[in-house]
C-alpha cells in the first residue's frame, strides 16, 4: 500500500534546508529571500551561482507589498522566480513574527505567481 506522504529522513533542519535547496534551485534561479536572512541558508545558496533578491521585512515579517512589486519588477525584466525563502517564526536574525494575516498574504501572492514557498520554521512549537 503506497502513502500519500513521502519522508525524507534528515539529521537536522539544516540539512534539510541543504536538501530542499538541493531540489529546488539551480544556478539559473532566481530566489526570493527575507532581508535579512538566516546566513546558513544563504552560505548554501550562494555557491550555486543562484541569484537572491531580497524582500524586506518588518516586526511581522516579509512585508507582502514588497514582495508583489520586487516580483513585478523582475517580470519587466524577463526573470520569473519559483521560489521565496522565508523563516516565519523568530527569525534569524531580526527575530521577527509572521502574523497569520501576514502568512495568508504571502500564501496569496505566491500562489498567484505560482512560487513555492521554502518555509524554514525551526522555531514554531518553541513560540508563544
Amino acid at each position: 500500500k503506497t502513502s500519500e506522504w513521502s519522508i525524507c529522513v534528515q539529521t537536522g533542519s539544516q540539512e534539510g534546508i541543504a536538501k530542499a535547496v538541493d531540489m529546488l534551485i539551480g544556478p539559473e534561479d532566481t530566489v526570493l529571500v527575507d532581508d535579512p536572512t538566516y546566513a546558513g541558508t544563504l552560505a548554501l545558496m550562494r555557491p550555486i551561482g543562484c541569484t537572491l533578491e531580497g524582500i524586506a521585512c518588518d516586526g511581522e515579517g516579509m512585508i507582502p507589498e514588497n514582495l508583489q512589486s520586487k516580483l513585478e519588477e523582475l517580470k519587466a525584466k524577463g526573470i520569473r522566480p519559483r521560489v521565496v525563502y522565508t523563516v516565519p517564526t523568530g527569525q534569524n536574525p531580526s527575530g521577527s513574527t509572521a502574523t497569520e494575516a501576514r502568512k495568508e498574504q504571502i500564501y496569496k501572492i505566491a500562489c498567484e505567481w505560482n512560487l513555492l514557498i521554502m518555509e524554514d520554521d525551526p522555531y514554531r512549537f518553541l513560540h508563544y
